[in-house]
């Protein structure tokens, strides 16, 4: 399978997101993460 790419413009604005969430693909067997918002990293703060 291919990994999925996101646009700049859409990379930018989905991790810019306060809201905590990953995003992630299954690729030959194994979990990839593809995105992970700024909502997600400063969630323990």
């Amino acid at each position: 399978m291919v990994r999925y790419e996101f646009g700049d413009s859409e990379r930018t604005i989905l991790e810019k997101l306060n809201i905590p969430m990953a995003i992630y693909q299954f690729i030959d067997k194994r979990v990839v993460t593809l995105l992970v918002t700024d909502g997600m990293c400063n969630s323990s703060r």
